[in-house]
């Protein structure tokens, strides 16, 4: 019998980075790609992001997609950010 999640995960996380979020080990890094709000600004999200230890690799503007290098265990507030529509995974990042 396979035990419960204690705690839900924010439906904004796409499937691929919630089973990485689950088996990866809490110090690992994972490369992510977020879709943003059109209502907010890139820039300052960006900004955010960087405070939670992550490394912004790319931003499109235009496409509204931020790839982000981030650790797991600040995923959560990754995707509870306002203005974060959608979080997937990129790739895993073993350093």
């Amino acid at each position: 019998m396979v035990a419960p999640i204690k705690t839900r995960l924010p439906r904004n996380l796409g499937p691929r980075v919630k089973r990485e979020l689950l088996t990866a080990p809490a110090d690992s890094t994972l490369i992510c790609a977020a879709e943003l709000s059109p209502k907010v600004s890139g820039e300052q999200l960006e900004a955010k992001m960087v405070e939670f230890g992550g490394k912004v690799r790319s931003h499109s503007a235009d496409a509204r997609l931020i790839t982000i290098e981030i650790p797991a265990a600040r995923l959560r507030d990754l995707a509870a950010m306002q203005g974060v529509v959608y979080v997937e995974l990129a790739q895993t990042y073993t350093p």
